[in-house]
């Protein structure tokens, strides 16, 4: 038995389908579009008779361009600038031409023998974008721990000794009656405080005038010789005055001082009250002898001071007792 190929005989019809089918494929082969090409190329130019495929290419900065001439006549690849040349000797199909771009910009080109500058004929353009910078990530900084610093206690301040007052105990006072003036009468009383080395003056009289200021002064001298005024005074308005001079009351209790008050300072000759300053005075009868012991009796004397009269009574065993009327000042005891 003989075995032989067996061959299958389509229809001529079905024959002609099929060549139409694979004639459309080569054509569409041949003819890829510009897009395609560069797509294929990446940063590649196709250089083709009469035209640059893609006309425009975007790169971005850093990035080398490559020409390919495919068709069949000569061209060249000229800046319009002058940034680039493939020079003036043609370049012939399989040729190519490669330039780096650094600069970002937009480079327009030509063929020297098919195009001119300024888009005129065959002619492309070259895009190049700035490289995008990406910053580093600067790490944020680690906090410190914050401490507290512990405070130090501070030594506490040792009291300032209050100085010893000079011109008499603050807080001691006397009182000076103002009587009638030499030309009218308007009678209170001057009640003076000392306050250490100042003296505090309180005056307080029958109201004059509603309102109207009083002229008041300290003088030399006594009411009956009043002499030159020395420490003027806070005017007195409605009977009321307060002072403070800068003296010791020590130093005005000399008995050659008077306070005298004007009617006004429009009649400033006027006088409608005064009082003497009382001299400070002490006087004690001394004891020449003290009593024998169990014994009691009224031995001492007396001292003045302002308007007070203090009297000693010496009793048995050196005590004594200090009395002002009949009223008990204090008791102390007498050393031998």
């Amino acid at each position: 038995m003989t075995t032989g190929k067996r061959w299958t005989f389509l229809p001529v019809g079905m024959l002609a389908v099929a060549a139409a089918l694979l004639a459309s494929a080569l054509s569409l082969h041949d003819t890829a579009s510009p897009a395609s090409a560069q797509a294929a190329g990446g940063n590649t130019v196709e250089v083709g008779d009469d035209h640059f495929a893609p006309q425009t290419i975007t790169i971005p900065v850093g990035t080398t361009v490559t020409w390919e001439v495919a068709g069949s006549h000569g061209h060249t690849v000229t800046s319009d600038t002058g940034v680039f040349s493939s020079g003036t000797t043609p370049l012939t199909q399989g040729d190519t031409f490669g330039f780096t771009f650094n600069q970002p910009g937009t480079f327009p080109y030509y063929c020297l023998f098919h195009g001119g500058p300024g888009g005129v004929g065959m002619s492309g353009t070259v895009v190049v974008t700035a490289a995008q910078s990406h910053p580093t990530p600067v790490p944020s900084p680690t906090p410190m721990p914050t401490y507290a610093p512990t405070p130090t206690p501070m030594p506490a301040a040792a009291p300032t000794p209050a100085p010893a007052p000079s011109g008499g105990a603050a807080g001691s006072s006397i009182t000076v009656t103002l009587g009638p003036g030499r030309d009218g009468s308007q009678p209170g009383t001057a009640m003076l405080m000392a306050m250490g080395s100042e003296t505090e003056v309180d005056i307080n009289i029958t109201p004059g005038a509603a309102g109207v200021p009083q002229p008041v002064h300290i003088h030399d001298g006594t009411c009956d010789t009043l002499g030159a005024v020395q420490y003027p005074l806070t005017n007195i308005v409605d009977g009321k005055s307060t002072t403070i001079v800068a003296l010791p009351l020590s130093s005005l209790l000399t008995g050659n001082f008077a306070i005298n008050v004007h009617m006004s300072q429009a009649e400033i000759s006027t006088y409608v009250a005064c009082g003497t300053i009382p001299a400070s005075t002490t006087q004690t009868a001394p004891v020449t002898q003290l009593p024998a012991a169990g014994s009691a009796g009224l031995q001492g004397g007396y001292s003045s001071r302002g308007m007070s009269t203090w009297w000693y009574v010496l009793l048995g065993a050196g005590a004594v007792l200090l009395v002002s009327g009949a009223t008990v000042l204090r008791k102390a005891r007498v050393r031998r």
